[in-house]
């Protein structure tokens, strides 16, 4: 049976933190950098979306500038920048035709000796049933592995490829949806169009904790060595 955790446990597991510089790029509203900044790394953040990287910087007021706008297709850094680069549940959400580019990229900013850590959603499972009306993330999940797989061609090494459910609680329906917008303002209209049966979703593969409803979901960690 896999464990359940999340990426700020798994992390560690994978790689020393401590004193090393860290990108994560897609950084969302920045609690994977303020985590990795308290286990010891000098963490910075990449994020496609203006209104996040400002809810960054209103909640890490101290370190404004480790955050900024940018895809990761085209990280603004020099080559060799990083001893480690991050997605976490990003990858798939760079376009399909610029993931390759976001992993060369991540391999260009990482020193020689360096690491990326990729962890993406398994097209299955709870979390991925609930979210299905909404859009089917199955092909560019999908894309996003063959990117990982190619990481030769970068060159880069798989040295593991591991597995965990992240367990993700909502207070609400409303909570989700808030949550889901935040990621991507696009979703809005699939609320509007398709909102009663994502209701039905949501208690259809809930997994009822106290006042939460909790959605599992398998995530892949692949660790990527860059040779020194």
């Amino acid at each position: 049976m896999k464990s359940m955790t999340t990426i700020v446990n798994a992390i560690p597991e994978l790689v020393s933190l401590e004193g090393k510089r860290v990108l994560d790029a897609g950084s969302g509203v920045g609690g994977l950098v303020r985590a990795l900044t308290k286990l010891g790394a000098e963490c910075f953040g990449i994020e496609p979306n203006s209104l996040n990287v400002d809810i960054s910087k209103q909640n890490d007021p101290e370190r404004q500038d480790h955050y900024q706008v940018a895809g990761a297709e085209n990280l603004p850094f020099e080559e060799g920048e990083f001893d480690l680069v991050v997605f976490s549940n990003s990858l798939h959400h760079v376009p399909v035709d610029l993931q390759q580019a976001a992993m060369a990229e991540s391999a260009r900013v990482v020193k020689p000796g360096g690491q990326v850590i990729v962890a993406e959603p398994v097209p299955e499972g709870a979390h991925f049933n609930l979210s299905l009306p909404m859009e089917d993330e199955t092909d560019v999940r999908n894309h996003a592995l063959a990117a990982i797989l190619d990481s030769a061609s970068h060159g880069m090494t798989i040295e593991v490829e591991t597995s965990f459910i992240r367990p993700t609680p909502y207070a609400s329906f409303e909570a989700y949806h808030k949550a889901m917008i935040q990621v991507d303002p696009a979703r809005a209209q699939a609320f509007v169009d398709r909102g009663d049966q994502l209701r039905e979703n949501f208690v259809k593969y809930a997994r009822n904790e106290g006042d939460f409803s909790v959605f599992d979901q398998e995530i892949r960690i692949h660790l990527l060595n860059k040779p020194g």
